[in-house]
């Protein structure tokens, strides 16, 4: 679990692997009001003046990641959403987080500690390694039995 500090003072709170009940819809929360995701596509919208949640549905996408993919291969966008300098982003609030439960304070941006937290963590005694090998926390697909690496 991790709290991430934006500029202009936005927060956000990253919940993962953590015992039930899990958190199954972001939700953004706000000086005036909050919004979640909703069931089918939808948004849920609640501010001061509303009592309740209301139904929000958005406009559908024009565009779907692949057009927008070929659309910036060809010039004609300067960007898409699934850059890998957004990537980079995301991984490094996700090291940040394991930064700071290693050195046990904030973790400023850009982060300075260029190894693996979770490296060091395990190197030094402070993550205790319970089973040796790979930790993958997923579960086998319906039909498919689990194999220890």
């Amino acid at each position: 679990m991790g709290l991430v500090c934006f500029e202009g003072g936005a927060r956000g709170i990253y919940e993962g692997d953590l015992p039930e009940p899990s958190v199954s819809h972001p939700k953004i929360a706000g000086t005036e009001g909050q919004i979640s995701n909703g069931p089918d596509g939808t948004l849920l919208l609640q501010n001061g003046d509303a009592k309740g949640w209301q139904t929000i549905t958005p406009p559908p996408q024009t565009k779907n990641q692949y057009d927008e993919f070929i659309e910036w291969i060809e010039g004609e966008i300067p960007d898409h959403r699934g850059s890998g300098v957004q990537a980079r982003y995301t991984l490094e609030i996700m090291m940040a987080i394991y930064e700071s439960l290693r050195i046990k304070d904030v973790v400023h941006m850009p982060m300075e500690t260029k190894e693996l937290p979770l490296e060091l963590m395990v190197n030094d005694g402070t993550l205790p390694v319970l089973v040796e090998g790979k930790y993958d926390l997923r579960k086998p697909f319906e039909g498919q039995t689990w194999k220890k690496p």
